[in-house]
């Protein structure tokens, strides 16, 4: 840890998570166009809006560092939270190697994904996901397959395929 991030640490009372480069579980390109870049970026838990703005250096760093995936300036940003209850809509002001300033960042409250009336019983759940609805176990919190479905009815679907039909 270096001497900043041990002053962030002690700063907020907790370490500011970075967003990682990769699918799923960071950041990837929505769209590239001729003029600017769109990126769909999923937050890592713990994280808040306000670090995005505050704590630039710390948030953007592993992305700034991955060439395919660092941010230029003009850039379009929707950054997700882990738990899909908001969401934040910027574009990049500045960027470097090691940090990205954004402007106009705009704040967008999401229902909670467990109050949408998605299928659950006491072993599947449906959830959302990056690029439409996952099927997870709800006992180890692990996604079944590798599958994204379109909408939440075909992920309900596969829930139900999972149980026996008729007992030989």
């Amino acid at each position: 840890m270096t001497k900043t991030e041990v002053m962030k640490t002690v700063e907020t009372g907790r370490t500011i998570p970075a967003i990682t480069p990769k699918a799923q579980t960071g950041a990837y390109w929505q769209s590239e166009g001729q003029a600017w870049r769109e990126a769909f970026i999923v937050l890592p838990a713990g994280l808040v809006a306000q670090d995005l703005t505050d704590y630039p250096e710390e948030v953007f760093r592993l992305i700034q560092q991955s060439r395919p995936h660092a941010l230029r300036r003009l850039d379009k940003v929707f950054c997700l939270a882990a738990d899909g209850t908001w969401a934040l809509e910027a574009r990049v002001g500045f960027a470097d190697m090691s940090r990205v300033v954004l402007v106009k960042p705009a704040v967008i409250q999401l229902p909670d994904p467990r109050d949408a009336g998605l299928y659950r019983d006491e072993t599947y759940a449906v959830e959302p996901f990056p690029g439409g609805y996952a099927l997870m176990n709800i006992r180890n919190g692990a996604r079944v397959g590798n599958q994204v479905y379109a909408n939440a009815a075909q992920a309900k679907s596969a829930a139900l395929s999972q149980y026996a039909t008729k007992v030989a």
